[in-house]
């Protein structure tokens, strides 16, 4: 071995003695404490077992033990389904009531709703109102009942005012005004009056046995199919003592005038009453 390796194994040997004499001194008490733990914990556990010997379990006690902790932990699993049940038993319990209390509020205020929308219906039995004639908070009404606003002149002569008019399924607003407005015009004379609104013409009357006809005539049905109007009008020649043709325009006038007798909405009244007083003096109303 070379000089200089032996000093450096001497060398090192020297450190390392050294560390384990600095080293020593500061771990060695660690080392003596926890020993010393130990020592004292395996002492006290032979002195408790000597005076509180613990007692083995035979096979049947851990049997019967296991049982009580299944039993146990079925019971609490018991308890908290019926906790569950309950709970949602009382969800749905106060569900149905807040149902009813909602049910009951409806209820209430439809009632409410019912009597006063009675109460703005009251005095409405026909089916044309002039508007001067609507009284506050009946407009609304109206328009649930399905009547519909209509400026018109119900003469041709006055000034036009506003209407609400009640049409009936598949007719216009012009068109149901003028029938209303004949219907009313004619119960003056006579209570047997009948509106159609598909077949047979728009107003129907009758007086001592003689039937009357009134058809109401925009102009649409003259442009759609002039030859099913003429069959039509041809048909109450036959069917009815009269007939007239209203024209709720008085440019109208002449272009039905091919068709049969023409009235205007001028003068659709005095006609009725010359054609009803025609059958005097038999007539009764």
């Amino acid at each position: 071995m070379k000089g200089a390796d032996a000093f450096d194994i001497y060398v090192g040997g020297a450190l390392v003695l050294i560390g384990l004499a600095i080293a020593i001194p500061l771990v060695l008490p660690y080392v003596i404490g926890i020993a010393l733990a130990y020592v004292i914990f395996w002492v006290w556990g032979a002195i408790a077992g000597l005076l509180w010997p613990r007692k083995r379990l035979t096979r049947e006690e851990v049997h019967r033990r296991a049982e009580e902790a299944r039993k146990e932990m079925k019971a609490q699993e018991a308890a908290e389904r019926e906790e569950e049940r309950l709970r949602r038993q009382g969800q749905i319990a106060r569900f149905e009531l807040e149902k009813r209390k909602r049910e009951e509020e409806i209820a209430r205020w439809d009632a409410i709703q019912k009597a006063e929308r009675n109460e703005h219906l009251a005095g409405l039995t026909r089916n044309v109102y002039p508007e001067v004639l609507v009284k506050p908070g009946q407009t609304g009404v109206l328009l649930a009942e399905g009547y519909q606003r209509i400026k018109i002149s119900p003469d041709g002569r006055s000034g036009a005012e506003y209407y609400w008019v009640k049409p009936r399924f598949n007719e216009g607003l012009e068109h149901a005004f003028f029938c209303y407005t004949v219907e009313d015009e004619v119960k003056n004379f006579t209570k047997e009056v009948q509106l159609h609104t598909s077949d047979g013409p728009d107003v129907v009357f009758t007086i001592n046995d003689k039937r009357f006809a009134i058809d109401v005539e925009t102009g649409s049905n003259e442009k759609r199919n002039p030859i099913m109007l003429r069959k039509r009008f041809n048909n109450y020649r036959e069917w009815y003592h009269q007939f007239f043709i209203l024209v709720t325009r008085k440019k109208l006038k002449y272009r039905y005038a091919k068709y049969g007798p023409v009235v205007t909405r001028a003068t659709f009244r005095e006609t009725i009453k010359k054609a009803i007083d025609s059958l005097a003096p038999s007539r009764t109303q």
